[in-house]
């Protein structure tokens, strides 16, 4: 099957048969304990971002048949699936060269987020939108945009992925008093159909972008057409009651977004680095002056023996243009995280140990014991070397000398969800790019080898578990007590 014949061929197949296969597919990806079954499982199946791309398709492919994908149409399905795994976007070929740095970029935007452990992704967007200080007050703000509290979306997100990937003959009168109960929040997780066009065509009019691009599923998850309500993609439940709020409450608002990233999320990120029990000094971000001009330091500044950590927050996100490989987009993003990477080696090299050092102490540390990771919330994917490149051009280093060797294999960049995965299980991140420098290859992601322990060591996020069971338990009592489900079935 050609790829644009797609559409002519999910036209002859109804809406409601269109998202009951999406919603079956979707949820055989989807699991209680890790969010999504792993790789093994996923093997030979129509994959989630696959499913994703299928939805898109479906939705803009208007019907004028009422096919449906049973007994020998099930081909179709597999054939239009099969397509969608084999399709090359036009921009990963050019003059017959394969763009891996693209096709990186492309894969892990689509693929890595829906791998994160869903309870790591819960309890920090519960951080987030239950913060309050002086500088802002996340739960007022949340209900300002959306009119409801971030628990309800939490609890409704929860619950549904639950019963969802439970994967065994769920009372469906549970599912009607879970949209009930939270119908609010249901409506705001909802687009019409005619919605979801206008929007999914604000991102691209392209259907061959499809296959990489934002989807309008990540922040609208429910489909509603000819008064019916659909779920076809239960696997992104949870990003929706998550990440994808963080992008609609922030959207068109830099003002709060900036306070947002110092306020809340450097908070968090102390919290964890706190919490890891894992080094012998940490200092969080002060003031110090240099000659007559007051300056600050790195964000936090940590010791682990006679190592020493430094990690800087940025709160920067892949824009749409990198999703569709648009270049002025991708080089936009490599130079604010070079930027970063240039602030850090500035800090290391020149104004720690010269301008200030927090540290007990005051003899001098060897280069070869300074260590420093650039954080972002969320990682757009692009090739670090381009990174570290451009890095070398804005300090003056010439690329394949010692100090580039040391620029790109001491300054690590990473997103949050890795900082977390060692906070969480009390590993040293200083450990991990220590093995990261030895393979000498500044490409390879910090945690590339994997974590030794897995364990959680984290209490305040032991107890946010403990909290989202006894919900569970909370609402099997509520089921109980209006006699959906018995006892015996808790």
């Amino acid at each position: 099957m050609n790829y644009n014949k797609i559409p002519t061929v999910l036209a002859r197949h109804s809406f409601h048969k269109k998202m009951q296969i999406c919603f079956l597919y979707s949820q055989r990806n989807m699991n209680i304990e890790n969010g999504i079954v792993g790789p093994e499982e996923l093997h030979n199946r129509a994959l989630p971002w696959e499913l994703e791309t299928f939805l898109m398709l479906s939705v803009k492919s208007i019907e004028w048949k009422d096919e449906d994908f049973s007994g020998k149409n099930f081909k179709k399905f597999i054939e239009i699936i099969n397509c969608i795994k084999d399709f090359q976007h036009d921009s990963l070929m050019p003059g017959g060269i394969f763009r891996i740095d693209l096709f990186m970029i492309g894969t892990a935007l689509t693929q890595f987020d829906i791998q994160e452990f869903w309870l790591y992704r819960l309890y920090r967007y519960n951080y987030f939108f239950e913060f309050t200080n002086t500088k802002v007050n996340m739960p007022s703000e949340f209900i300002n945009k959306f009119g409801c509290q971030f628990n309800d979306f939490l609890k409704l997100g929860f619950f549904l992925h639950f019963f969802i990937a439970l994967k065994c003959n769920v009372p469906k009168e549970i599912f009607k008093y879970i949209f009930l109960k939270f119908k609010d929040v249901v409506e705001k997780l909802k687009m019409t159909r005619q919605e979801y066009i206008e929007e999914l065509d604000k991102i691209t009019k392209n259907c061959s972008d499809y296959v990489y691009c934002l989807r309008p599923s990540y922040a609208f998850p429910f489909l509603e057409y000819n008064e019916k309500i659909y779920l076809p993609v239960p696997h992104l439940i949870l990003r929706a009651v998550t990440s994808s709020l963080m992008y609609r409450l922030t959207g068109g608002n830099n003002k709060l977004a900036n306070v947002i990233g110092k306020e809340v999320i450097e908070s968090y990120l102390l919290s964890i680095l706190q919490n890891s029990s894992v080094y012998d000094e940490l200092y969080p971000e002060f003031d110090y002056f240099d000659g007559k001009n007051k300056k600050k330091t790195i964000d936090y500044m940590l010791r682990k023996e006679n190592e020493y950590l430094f990690l800087d927050s940025k709160s920067t996100k892949p824009s749409l243009g990198i999703r569709t490989f648009d270049q002025s987009s991708i080089e936009r993003n490599i130079d604010i995280i070079a930027a970063g990477c240039e602030q850090m080696y500035k800090h290391l090299i020149c104004e720690f140990q010269d301008k200030y050092n927090p540290f007990a102490n005051k003899e001098l540390i060897k280069r070869e014991n300074l260590w420093g990771i650039v954080v972002v919330c969320e990682d757009s994917f692009i090739m670090r070397e381009k990174i570290y490149e451009s890095t070398a051009d804005k300090l003056g280093i010439k690329l394949n000398s010692e100090e580039y060797k040391w620029l790109s294999l001491h300054i690590g960049i990473t997103q949050l969800y890795e900082i977390e995965k060692c906070c969480f299980v009390g590993e040293d991140l200083i450990k991990h790019m220590k093995k990261h420098a030895e393979t000498g290859r500044c490409n390879d992601f910090i945690l590339a080898d994997g974590l030794e322990n897995n364990r959680i060591i984290n209490e305040d996020l032991l107890n946010f578990q403990k909290e989202v069971a006894s919900q569970i338990e909370s609402l099997s009592l509520e089921l109980q007590e209006l006699g959906i489900i018995e006892k015996d079935n808790q």
